[in-house]
């Protein structure tokens, strides 16, 4: 199975191959580390944080590590993403579909479980594959920053960590940088030679090179300095969008927004420039030397270190044309990038393109109109990072929300083929002041309430407020000016039911404090979580946990999909959350909810030292109900054999009925938790309990492929012939293609169903007809060679060589004319194989079964003979 590209959200290989190759010699303050050697010879799921000042080589020894000294091979896979500060980069969410695309791509068995679960779970796709993170190494670079440090301090001392702090080895990284220049001094030498020719004596050379700055900050002074005014006024400006930029721009659209920027910032089409995409590599080694790269086709600072060379620092001010160290405000940047993107999304010819307002086509647009994408997308976030008061760019903004304008059409069109199916409905579902309240465009809201008269609380299809909008994505300003306008804080609508449930749920607990000073009731049930407290809980903010309680909320309140707050923060694994809410008075063994109690939560997210919490605290461990059963279901389910023991020593009943797999054993056979399966034999486990979803943990193991628990639970005395609503196991391998399985089936004795008898009962035919069917020549084979009858029939198909005819498999067809199939069978909607396969225009099949003696004046079924079905 191919990887599916739904995890292809960045480009993380080109972010790794952005860094250079190792200089031999350097990284090995890391590779000759006792703690390296420690977590590398481990056979744990370590974590190892390595933490070195900027400069240190960080994201080089990242690289190399990854492949040559780590690179995966037969018996361990490596992923990676490297984080930067830009929109790229930045997102936690790229970063676990980045390493998911890597690990999927190595291991492409693991493939289906994860489909599966996406078309079922949406962005809850992780929880399929918990285990797979039982069996990770990782390996983390960072700065030896305090607030990165206090994040692993909270690392639970169950979860191995290693420390290896570059830091405390600086004498050792000033040796391996000295190497680097060494490797790079043909570099400089090559220039001397060219700016020198030979004509100099060593003497001038040796005094040039002492003239040469000691320090980086005076070196990019001289670097970005050594232009005329008017060329550093083109740089200033080159480096503003280098810098505001959300991601990293590529060179057509460099182009574009360098010249919105300097040669036509009064440009109203696309055809008034000048594009060409060689001019801005050009132009920018010109303008800024070596402090810009170019790498496939998009435009990097050459350093992390580079942006903070520039940007402005807090409390610190410099006089922006005097010096570029810490000169670049954010505003500034913002500024620009919101003029140039609004001015391009503006352009005459964009807004004319019908065909670009009606299908949004990012790749249909990307040569005609090169920066459209990048303006759709960004230009909302940069227009809300500008806090300059500008009337003129006000104005140009306000027509990209006039929903009668082309223009708005064009770039919310982009803008929702950047949004995942499922959420798209929601955008759909409001207009345009819900907009600019959902992107915080304050200046935006005002004008549209006091120019059109909209009512503050006017709602969009799905009862959802610009109030519930702006609180869902934390805009604290745009909460404050609705308050003040008047909005309903206590409105109701929409899936998360309220501001202050929408605030909680996104993890903004500044800003339900606010809403709560606005008069926000904190005791309301509705919605996804049932209640705010519900929401903070779930997400694991002990913060607003606390807030929340301390102001009224109960914490035994029941609703939502979680049912009360203790169950989802047992589903979450917030074990303090869970002590603090019992000790509020929260009931251990309430029920309520897709996972029934907050024990079969815990339990199906493997998380350990909650459910001996929960436990210890008196919960129920044959609590039944809700969407697993009980918890030992659930932890079946989720893999996690250490919650299996456990919960079977706390008296556990192995053989409790309920939930979507019925048993125990079912839940692991489904999940292909060999291990676990083992454990719940030996404790007394009833392979044949018939029921759940796919009726038996034989048929649970066969429907999903799982060949090893076919064999453990056959080994064990399992009914292979047992029949379920899909039919048999050798009915259903034989329809999935399951080759391995069938031979597997036939070699234990499985029954062939030789039976003419109709099959309603069962989803699928006998199996020989479903091979047939599907195409699958070897299973086809496999059962002619166990005996299986070609006379079979089924409710569709008189016989396995019709079903074959119809369906276009010449070779199977082949295989049963040599096995003894009569051509001439009768019967069916087809009347007869020929039928069956001029029917659907099968000539060449239609040409081996006349060879064999079909009757092509046949009759029989819809068709009075071969002719007419032609």
């Amino acid at each position: 199975m191919s990887c599916p590209r739904v995890f292809k959200t960045s480009r993380y290989q080109i972010f790794k191959d952005n860094n250079p190759e190792r200089v031999q010699g350097t990284c090995e303050w890391v590779l000759g580390h006792e703690k390296y050697r420690q977590w590398y010879n481990s056979s744990g799921n370590d974590l190892l944080w390595i933490s070195a000042d900027p400069g240190c080589g960080k994201s080089v020894l990242a690289k190399s590590l990854i492949d040559n000294e780590l690179c995966s091979t037969d018996n361990h896979n490596v992923c990676y993403f490297f984080f930067l500060d830009n929109e790229e980069q930045e997102s936690f969410a790229a970063a676990i579909c980045g390493l998911l695309h890597q690990l999927f791509s190595l291991q492409t068995f693991l493939v289906r479980h994860a489909m599966e679960a996406y078309a079922k779970n949406g962005d809850s796709i992780t929880t399929e594959v918990d285990e797979l993170w039982r069996i990770l190494k990782f390996l983390v670079t960072s700065r030896p920053y305090q607030d990165i440090e206090s994040v692993f301090r909270n690392i639970p001392p169950h979860l191995p960590s290693i420390r290896l702090a570059g830091e405390e080895s600086n004498s050792d990284i000033g040796k391996e940088i000295s190497l680097v220049i060494k490797e790079e001094l043909h570099l400089v030498m090559d220039e001397v030679n060219s700016t020198w020719g030979g004509k100099r004596t060593l003497k001038a050379l040796a005094k040039k090179v002492d003239s040469l700055p000691k320090r980086v900050e005076v070196a990019c002074e001289r670097i970005l300095s050594r232009h005329s005014r008017g060329q550093q006024r083109e740089a200033r400006l080159l480096l503003h969008i280098v810098v505001g930029a959300r991601r990293p721009l590529t060179l057509s659209e460099m182009d574009v927004a360098f010249q919105l920027a300097t040669d036509s910032p009064h440009a109203t089409r696309h055809d008034d420039l000048d594009v060409d995409r060689n001019y801005p590599k050009s132009r920018i080694r010109e303008l800024c030397g070596l402090f810009v790269f170019v790498n496939d086709e998009r435009i990097y600072l050459i350093h992390q270190t580079a942006k903070e060379f520039l940007v402005k620092r807090l409390g610190i001010h410099r006089p922006e044309k005097e010096t570029w160290a810490h000169s670049f405000d954010g505003q500034i940047s913002n500024q620009i990038m919101t003029q140039v993107c609004v001015q391009y999304l503006s352009f005459n010819d964009i807004r004319d393109d019908l065909f670009l307002q009606q299908t949004g086509n990012c790749g249909s647009s990307s040569n005609s109109y090169p920066f459209l994408h990048y303006s759709a997308i960004h230009w909302c976030t940069h227009f809300r990072n500008t806090y300059i008061d500008d009337e003129s760019l006000i104005h140009l903004v306000l027509p990209l929300y006039d929903a009668s304008n082309p223009r708005f059409t064009t770039w919310i069109n982009f803008l929702l083929e950047e949004i995942p199916g499922r959420q798209k409905d929601h955008w759909l579902a409001f207009d345009s002041l819900h907009f600019a309240s959902f992107n915080g465009h304050n200046r935006v809201v005002r004008h549209m309430l006091e120019t059109f008269k909209f009512s503050v609380d006017v709602s969009d299809r799905e009862g959802r407020t610009c109030l519930i909008w702006a609180s869902m994505k934390g805009h604290e300003e745009t909460i404050d000016l609705l308050c003040k306008l008047g909005a309903n804080v206590n409105w109701e609508g929409g899936k998360y039911g309220n501001a202050l449930q929408s605030a909680a749920a996104h993890g903004h607990s500044k800003i339900a404090r606010l809403l709560f000073t606005w008069g926000a009731r904190i005791a309301v049930t509705s919605g996804y979580h049932g209640t705010p407290l519900t929401a903070a809980t779930y997400r694991g903010d002990e913060e607003l946990t606390s807030f929340l309680i301390c102001h009224g909320a109960d914490a035994k309140a029941m609703g939502g999909r979680y049912g009360t707050a203790l169950i989802a923060a047992a589903c979450g694994s917030h074990r303090s959350i869970v002590q603090y809410l019992t000790d509020h008075g929260a009931n251990i063994n309430a029920e309520g909810g897709h996972y029934k109690s907050a024990l079969i939560a815990a339990c199906y997210g493997g998380h350990e030292e909650t459910i001996r919490f929960l436990l210890e605290g008196g919960a129920d461990v044959n609590t039944q109900g809700g969407w697993y059963g009980n918890a030992l279901q659930a932890a079946c389910c989720g893999g996690h054999l250490t919650v299996v023991e456990l919960l079977i020593d706390k008296g556990a009943e192995i053989n409790a009925l309920g939930g979507r797999h019925h048993h125990a054993l079912q839940a692991a056979s489904f999940s292909n938790q060999i291990r676990i399966a083992e454990v719940l034999i030996r404790h007394g486990a009833d392979i044949d309990t018939q029921g759940g979803e796919y009726g038996s943990a034989f048929q649970a193991a066969f429907y999903r492929g799982h060949d090893k628990m076919l064999e453990l639970l056959a080994d064990n005395g399992a009914d292979i012939d047992i029949q379920g609503w899909h039919g048999s196991a050798l009915q259903i391998a034989s329809v999935r293609g399951h080759s391995n399985i069938v031979d597997f089936l036939l070699q234990k004795g499985a029954m062939i169903d030789n039976s003419n008898a109709r099959h309603k009962g069962n989803l699928y035919a006998p199996a020989l007809i479903s091979a047939s069917i599907c195409g699958n020549y070897d299973i086809v084979k496999s059962l002619l060679l166990n005996g299986a009858d070609t006379s079979v029939r089924s409710d569709t198909y008189t016989s396995c060589l019709q079903a074959a005819a119809h369906h276009g498999h010449e070779k199977i067809v082949r295989l049963l004319l040599d096995h003894g199939a009569d051509v001439h069978g009768q019967g069916g909607p087809y009347g007869t194989a020929l039928i069956a396969a001029v029917s659907n225009d099968h000539r060449d099949i239609a040409q081996v079964l006349i060879e064999k003696g079909a009757d092509i004046n046949g009759k029989g079924g819809s068709f009075s003979n071969a002719y007419e079905a032609a």
